[in-house]
């Protein structure tokens, strides 16, 4: 069974076409929760008209780590996975990637290369950083699908800090807590970069993760010395 979270904040302009993309997923979510984290806007009120393919959760508002908890102790599915509510997966994400959990059952989670968007509501001149970049091997949120055994090992979502950034923090402890990981070799997310992405910045954001990987592998090796 499959459970897709979808942690949503004031996200109106860009929920529908994200949870159009879930809903036509060649192996379909067994469900969907749509957790709104106090929205001002309408979030909740268009992810209530997907009822009954989603359910909606109203939380008072804690940020995008306790959102995503809440996702994770409401979702009843053996494999979870997130979708930030301003991304779009390809349709065949959740089989591939279901797929291969089923073939490896030493692997704790598989991700897929992502291709990033400029969305054409966009400033351009905002973007801090960097440009655009296609066929990225990155371990986003949105773009892993993940055992909830693991989950359960590490507590969900929880994170230890909270603030910009929480995602890379969940994916440091994550891999210190043995997370096993692979990463297909296949474009299966779209990621929308606009003026309110969640990451501090995108110049940042890579350093981030290869920080991240370089620690757990120096770690690794001063195990095994």
């Amino acid at each position: 069974m499959i459970s897709v979270i979808v942690p949503m904040f004031n996200s109106a302009r860009y929920l529908a076409e994200t949870l159009e993309a879930i809903l036509a997923q060649t192996r379909p979510a067994d469900e969907i929760i749509a957790v709104d984290d106090g929205s001002t806007d309408d979030s909740a009120a268009i992810a209530d008209r997907y009822a009954p393919d989603v359910r909606v959760l109203r939380v008072d508002h804690a940020g995008t780590a306790a959102t995503r908890q809440r996702g994770y102790q409401a979702a009843h599915g053996g494999l979870i996975a997130c979708c930030d509510a301003d991304d779009v997966w390809l349709p065949a994400k959740l089989e591939r990637q279901a797929d291969v959990l089923a073939e490896h059952p030493d692997v704790d989670a598989v991700g897929c290369r992502v291709d990033e968007f400029l969305s054409p509501d966009a400033d351009p001149s905002a973007m801090p950083g960097r440009g655009i970049r296609l066929n990225h091997p990155a371990p986003l949120a949105s773009a892993l699908l993940i055992r909830r055994t693991f989950l359960a090992l590490v507590d969900g979502y929880r994170i230890t800090e909270v603030g910009v950034g929480e995602y890379v923090k969940w994916y440091a402890e994550a891999l210190s807590a043995g997370l096993r990981t692979t990463i297909l070799d296949e474009v299966l997310l779209r990621r929308r970069l606009h003026e309110n992405n969640s990451s501090r910045s995108f110049a940042d954001e890579s350093d981030d993760y290869l920080r991240i990987i370089q620690d757990h592998i120096e770690r690794q090796r001063r195990a095994s010395a």
